[in-house]
């Protein structure tokens, strides 16, 4: 049998090191092809195509985006019908999907269809939705967990904070359940490769691979003391219930107490051909090098501002990479009035410091008071444009990743109508907290990025902390001595949090000008002119009245991508504080699910 070879043999994605796992074949287009065991259906298609999809607006090429889940750029379609989020499926043998042609096209002999297959389409078989929800539903005579904890809690997230708010919770004797979307735990921060295609510790995490080792050992203890789902999503929240989607279909939850621990996502501002194949968040190349084991490109340019900037150039330099270039917006005089801030974590400084002489030491160009003005091609990038003063020049590369922060996810403390204040120092929309992590709801708490960024150190001390008011309010003696000194750890954070804030300022809106034609919601292919349209016409610098207007944030990703530059914008052309253009509402499901789910009975 011949297999099918790329006509073009550009594919988006490259592996960081030859691969040493089996291969595992699967239809692309009807052909046969081959992927890596481990592979993200993402990861196995761009390292043969050039895209994934073409949008549904402009029919332009899309090639995803955040890779973590959030911006819902990646669903692609299986012979069968079904459709999958590609960043966060695992390839499994004799899949079949489709491209459009222009993404993988193959010669006519180039290959032929695996016999027996063609009814199929290859495709694995959907699972049945319903009648085995993830979460049985019990009577009280039957449930475990009412037989052996009361309350019923949950914990939201399997990162620091939530792995050190079930540690807390089962040392005092309690069953925690913790639902996370992610197959093995670790949060994003510390994200584990797919079983089988495990790397030393030091070679994902650097410095900080004490730390996931750490995290990593403490969750694999806690397994058999805590009711774990993995791969399962909480979609919509309700007072005393969740709706849940996972690996056997739809369920429901009850719960009497909540700890969210939902983290957060990448800062985006749009620029002209932000969305063109090779465009990434700084997340999403993460997340590529870390748990796929693959670069955006051969050739990368870093732009937006923070220290993940430094960070994800710094580790990709370290796989070989060429990195053409890092444009930080913040200006160098800023860095540098934030300096004695800073040193209130010397350690953290340091490799901060040791990240920047790293990539300088070998001649990676970096530039402050930068900002991009356009990624150059239309198919895939071909280089990019940055301006800095009055000085404009083009920057040859094959890849961008951007971002400017992080932005916490907020989407169920919304839904379960916690109040919000504004957070200068975040330029976000927050649910309100007392120091302990207590939300303005009884019951429910918060700790980690998900409440407010403060980084992964900051998150295990909150989920900590959040649970020992948990254990408070349930009325089980809590040390208060330690909890004091959690909380004044967490203000330390926070101090050090206002530094880097201060430091690696966000970009003046203003001074950043936008052609009219760039895109602004990614999702619905609004661009910033048909916003300030929507506004003029309409006169209310108000979110969700423009978004009604004009569909910005109402698209699969639900604002995630785009909310803080609409805001940024409105509050720009409204000539008014950022913090009074509001923010989008929230709304069920929080990310998409399957059609088919939905019909099914969560309690059958």
């Amino acid at each position: 049998m011949t297999e099918a070879t790329p006509a073009r043999a550009r594919p988006q994605l490259v592996r960081a090191r030859p691969p040493s796992t089996a291969t595992i074949p699967f239809l692309l287009n009807g052909l046969q092809v081959h992927a890596r065991k481990g592979d993200t259906v993402l990861t196995a298609l761009l390292t043969q195509a050039g895209h994934l999809r073409t949008s549904e607006f402009l029919a332009t090429p899309r090639a995803g985006f955040c890779l973590m889940g959030a911006c819902q750029d990646c669903w692609v379609s299986c012979s069968d019908g079904r459709r999958v989020r590609s960043c966060t499926t695992l390839i499994e043998p004799g899949m079949s999907l489709c491209l459009p042609p222009a993404a993988f096209s193959c010669p006519a002999k180039g290959g032929t269809p695996v016999p027996g297959m063609e009814e199929t389409g290859g495709c694995t078989p959907p699972h049945p939705l319903g009648d085995k929800p993830c979460f049985p539903q019990q009577d009280a005579a039957q449930s475990p967990v009412k037989r052996t904890m009361n309350p019923r809690i949950i914990v939201i997230g399997g990162g620091p904070a939530g792995i050190r708010a079930c540690e807390i919770l089962v040392s005092h004797g309690l069953q925690p359940t913790l639902i996370d979307e992610s197959p093995r735990p670790g949060g994003q921060i510390y994200r584990q490769p797919p079983q089988g295609r495990e790397r030393p510790a030091r070679a994902l995490y650097g410095f900080e691979a004490g730390k996931a080792r750490r995290l990593h050992e403490t969750a694999q203890t806690l397994l058999p003391h805590i009711d774990y789902h993995p791969e399962t999503l909480v979609w919509n929240a309700a007072p005393g219930m969740l709706d849940l989607h996972g690996p056997q279909g739809m369920a429901r939850q009850a719960y009497t107490h909540l700890i969210l621990a939902t983290g957060a996502t990448d800062r985006i501002l749009p620029f002209e051909g932000w969305t063109i194949p090779g465009v990434y968040s700084l997340g999403g190349a993460q997340v590529s090098l870390k748990h796929q084991d693959c670069l955006v490109g051969n050739r990368v340019a870093f732009v937006g501002t923070g220290p993940l900037l430094y960070l994800v150039a710094y580790q990709y330099a370290r796989q070989g990479a060429h990195v053409a270039g890092v444009f930080d917006s913040a200006p160098f005089s800023a860095q540098l009035r934030a300096l004695p801030g800073m040193c209130r974590k010397p350690a953290v400084l340091a490799k901060g410091l040791y990240y920047l002489a790293w990539l300088r030491a070998r001649g990676i160009p970096i530039h402050t008071s930068c900002t991009p003005v356009r990624v150059e091609g239309s198919e895939h990038v071909q280089g990019l444009r940055v301006r800095q003063g009055s000085r404009e020049w083009t920057v040859a590369c094959d890849a961008v990743a951007t971002g400017y922060g992080l932005r916490s996810e907020t989407q169920l403390p919304d839904l379960l109508e916690c109040e919000f204040d504004y957070s200068p120092l975040h330029r976000a929309w927050l649910p309100r907290l007392d120091p302990a992590g207590r939300s303005s709801v009884a019951g429910i708490y918060l700790a980690g990025d998900g409440a407010g960024i403060g980084g992964a150190d900051m998150a295990e001390i909150a989920g900590a902390r959040a649970a020992l008011a948990l254990l408070a309010d349930i009325g089980r003696l809590v040390p208060l001595r330690q909890a004091r000194s959690l909380e004044r750890r967490i203000n330390r954070w926070r101090a050090f949090r206002h530094a880097l804030e201060r430091a690696f300022p966000f970009p003046d809106w203003q001074a950043w000008p936008r052609p009219g034609h760039t895109l602004l919601c990614r999702c619905e292919e609004v661009t910033c002119a048909q916003a300030v349209a929507a506004l003029q016409m309409d006169g209310q610098p108000e979110l969700n009245r423009i978004k009604a207007l004009c569909r910005v944030g109402m698209g699969r990703c639900q604002g995630r991508m785009c909310s803080s530059a609409a805001a940024e914008l409105l509050a720009a052309q409204g000539d008014i504080d950022t913090s009074s253009v509001g923010r989008l509402r929230s709304q069920a499901p929080v990310k998409p699910i399957p059609l088919t789910a939905l019909g099914a009975d969560p309690s059958a």
